[in-house]
């Protein structure tokens, strides 16, 4: 296994660096980032993961963490690094369990996850699980039948996008155009 150098800088999240991260301040977003980035690589190489399960990790790992802190679940700065780390276990599993039929299925547990549970952000993830999940489903209901049927063809089935285009007759530059109108549809509606 690699070795890494410890993470050089210290994260200093205080009341005021914890409030403007519930306010999306894109600085103290970037800090976030740049410093668990580094330990969410450091713990997932040293567990033999490739390159692009880490990076699926991390982005999901921080897409929860930055909404849970905006939703008002984190009212302690001191929390966040145990937070990071769970919600990072929890991404992780989930991730371990899906692909383990699919081509990471000769990787094996080692080490993962950690075995202490915390029950209470289990069932707090689940719950946010389900609002993220009804939220969309009405986004997607305020969408035309055919971008919902393209969606869905396109992200639930995961069909070829060439296949996609040619069964709804629209051009492949349309799909991105979708996808990100969808997003900012759901953004604004959440």
């Amino acid at each position: 296994m690699k070795s890494h150098k410890p993470v050089s800088h210290s994260l200093k999240v205080d009341a005021n660096h914890l409030t403007r991260l519930k306010q999306g301040d894109s600085e103290a977003e970037r800090y976030f980032v740049k410093y668990f980035s580094e330990l969410i690589h450091i713990k997932l190489t040293n567990r033999g993961f490739p390159p692009a399960v880490i990076h699926d990790v991390s982005q999901e790992t921080f897409l929860r963490v930055f909404t849970s802190i905006r939703e008002g679940a984190i009212m302690r700065a001191d929390q966040l690094g145990a937070y990071v780390n769970s919600v990072c276990n929890s991404v992780l599993f989930e991730c371990y369990r899906f692909d383990s039929r699919d081509q990471y299925s000769e990787l094996k547990p080692v080490g993962l996850p950690d075995l202490a549970v915390d029950l209470e952000g289990i069932a707090i993830a689940r719950e946010r699980k389900r609002e993220r999940k009804m939220r969309m489903r009405r986004v997607l209901n305020q969408l035309p039948e055919r971008d919902r049927s393209i969606l869905y063809a396109l992200l639930q089935e995961k069909c070829d996008k060439d296949k996609i285009c040619k069964e709804f007759g629209v051009d492949r530059g349309y799909l991105p155009i979708l996808l990100s109108r969808t997003k900012a549809h759901f953004r604004e509606r959440s």
